[in-house]
């Protein structure tokens, strides 16, 4: 039967037995005098002594003995919360929490990249693209370290909390192929990219990734996160006080939902790399000539911040379910650097660009985090939890949307791009 634990005690003064509280089911013949001992509240397991022997209750002889402001005087360790650790006055000094996570990020924007070409009826059919790849869930690593720094004059509980997730990597590769065809100017294959000036691409005087007979493309992206944060958290309702049938007192956690909310700085940086490959061999006047066109865009966005962050917890006798949010501001320090080489010794080619550019730019960027988390308790000291995760992060450099082709350098960097993940996490949390 719970009892509001809130009201102070003075130090040795005995506590009056609400007169709601009536023996338990199971006190056969037990009768609860007109006041009780605060060394009643002793934690389960710890033996009661006789009638009229001394009580020694060791680290917890000051249990149940609440200091003005509605503090126990053992706040610090989890000894006085026995059954749940997650009371009113019990908040953990440290807490560990080690995860997984396996996360999908949506594709890039479309842009052509290679299409097939048919000069005897004059039509073509895309064959890759910038949004071919498809990358499938990464599994990375998600850790928290936490540290109660105390309370304050409002009655909120304060934490500082060092956070690193990442080593997210992901890899991806498509093909396109197609066989050598006689056309009027000679033998070669079919596959053109847009390095085309002129309306019919076979007189396309680009050579290397023109007329060839393969494409490939390779797609590497990878993310890691740091984050300093303090969790403010407000006390929720009063612990209680729980007659056993056995007769003894126990404190509980109060099920209800609390509020949370945290600030903090946050670096956050994602690193792309895009290959273009070419190949093939073209037969004309002069004779067979191997070909081959590379390009590579390689970007960096380093992200530096502030954000904010607000929690919503239903907290029950063994587990809890909550929402979490954050919204990050950054400055995204981008980068962009592209490297474009071609062989072509054919009739057909007159221009095969090689050259190296590079770009930085100072962008604005942003994160929104959404997390839908449940967790459930073992012990006081020992949590099992997962989550499902989303997070969209705007303003970024993306390595296939800074593909330029043009036979010019350009240099100007493109970070306006948007990323989408989701994915599953789970994990286990120690608290002590």
């Amino acid at each position: 039967m719970p009892v509001d634990a809130a009201e102070p005690i003075p130090p040795g003064a005995p506590v009056p037995m609400p007169e709601s509280v009536q023996p338990g089911p199971g006190s056969q013949g037990y009768q609860p005098s007109a006041s009780f001992s605060p060394e009643a509240l002793a934690p389960v397991g710890m033996e009661q002594p006789l009638p009229g022997q001394p009580i020694d209750a060791g680290p917890f002889a000051n249990l149940g003995r609440m200091a003005s402001d509605g503090s126990t005087m053992y706040e610090i360790p989890l000894g006085p919360c026995d059954y749940l650790g997650q009371g009113v006055a019990c908040p953990p000094v440290w807490y560990l929490q080690e995860n997984v996570r396996v996360l999908t990020r949506t594709r890039t924007r479309d842009d052509l990249l290679s299409f097939y070409y048919d000069p005897f009826t004059g039509t073509s059919e895309q064959r890759l693209s910038t949004k071919t790849l498809g990358l499938d869930g990464s599994l990375g690593y998600d850790t928290t370290l936490g540290r109660h720094l105390g309370r304050d004059v409002e009655n909120r509980d304060h934490f500082l909390e060092l956070t690193f997730w990442g080593l997210h990597n992901w890899e991806e590769h498509a093909t396109a192929t197609s066989a050598r065809v006689n056309f009027f100017d000679g033998r070669y294959g079919t596959l053109f990219t847009p390095f085309v000036p002129t309306p019919d691409p076979t007189d396309t005087p680009v050579g290397g990734f023109n007329r060839a007979q393969r494409h490939e493309i390779f797609y590497e992206s990878d993310l890691n996160n740091w984050e300093v944060n303090v969790r403010v958290t407000p006390r929720g309702r009063a612990d209680r006080l729980v007659l056993l049938p056995t007769g003894r007192w126990r404190r509980e956690l109060n099920p209800g939902h609390k509020w949370a909310f945290l600030y903090g700085a946050r670096v956050m940086s994602i690193d792309e790399r895009f290959q273009f490959i070419s190949s093939g061999r073209i037969n004309d006047a002069s004779g067979n000539h191997d070909i081959a066109g590379y390009y590579d865009v390689r970007t960096h966005n380093t992200m530096l911040g502030i954000q904010f962050g607000l929690d919503f917890t239903q907290q029950h006798e063994r587990w809890h379910w909550g929402v979490q949010s954050k919204v990050a501001g950054f400055v995204n320090f981008a980068e962009q650097y592209s490297d474009i080489s071609t062989f072509d010794q054919s009739d057909l080619a007159s221009i095969n660009p090689n050259f190296s550019v590079g770009d930085q730019k100072n962008e604005v960027s942003g994160a929104v985090e959404l997390r839908f988390t449940t967790r459930y308790m073992i012990t006081p000291t020992f949590w099992v939890h997962g989550s499902y995760d989303l997070m969209w992060v705007a303003g970024l450099a993306l390595a296939p949307e800074n593909v330029r082709f043009s036979t010019d350098p350009i240099e100007e960097i493109t970070a306006n791009g948007t990323t989408f993940y989701h994915g599953l996490r789970m994990g286990v949390e120690w608290r002590f």
